[in-house]
């Protein structure tokens, strides 16, 4: 039984393993582009923020729409100039994030097109693919969970920060609450002694 069920477990693991990543094309400026294919388990923005946060790392900012595109906004993310991880040269990187509608966790489809200057796209036939799916992969593995665990950080950083704003201001209030108690004792017993005087004059 177990030698019959190893190979569906290993054709099921090479397919999760390959549907990570994936050779496919994207529509940049008209023209379908070779670009890298994968998937991961966080939202559209999330993934934006992220890209924008590891490139602004290395000081280069997405580029912007000209003209009626400043409005509408540009159809890709569009990082220029910049040497990435496992990749030897300064490239031009596209990036087509879009969500994806499923039950349960969100869920995000990236396309990643690189290009040595304008409509020069680098291809499978490459050399520089082979780096182009190994960024991919790092971003994927790497720099998205950094960015979520940051998130999270910075998130709980605020969190325990209303906490002890919180804790702060129950303490201060506790304090003036016994100082008023102190206050009231004092002026109560002024007032007993006060009482017992009166009465003893009768």
């Amino acid at each position: 039984m177990r030698t019959k069920l190893l190979p569906v477990f290993i054709l099921l693991l090479a397919t999760r393993v390959s549907f990570a990543q994936t050779d496919s094309r994207v529509m940049i400026d008209t023209i379908n582009q070779p670009a890298i294919y994968m998937e991961v388990n966080m939202t559209e923005g999330t993934v934006k923020d992220a890209l924008d946060y590891y490139f602004d790392s290395m000081h280069i900012a997405k580029e912007k729409g000209k003209g009626f595109l400043i409005k509408k906004g540009l159809p890709y993310v569009l990082f220029k100039r910049a040497k990435v991880d496992y990749m030897q040269e300064y490239l031009d990187f596209y990036f087509v994030v879009d969500s994806k509608k499923q039950k349960g966790t969100d869920a995000a489809t990236i396309y990643i097109a690189a290009a040595t200057g304008y409509n020069t796209f680098i291809t499978p036939d490459s050399k520089q693919w082979s780096g182009l799916k190994k960024f991919a992969d790092f971003l994927r593995t790497n720099a998205f969970e950094k960015y979520n665990v940051l998130q999270s950080i910075n998130d709980l950083t605020k969190q325990l920060d209303k906490q002890r704003k919180k804790l702060a201001d129950i303490l201060k209030q506790k304090l003036e609450t016994e100082n008023s108690i102190i206050s009231d004792s004092t002026r109560m017993v002024g007032l007993q002694d006060m009482l017992i005087k009166l009465q003893n004059r009768n």
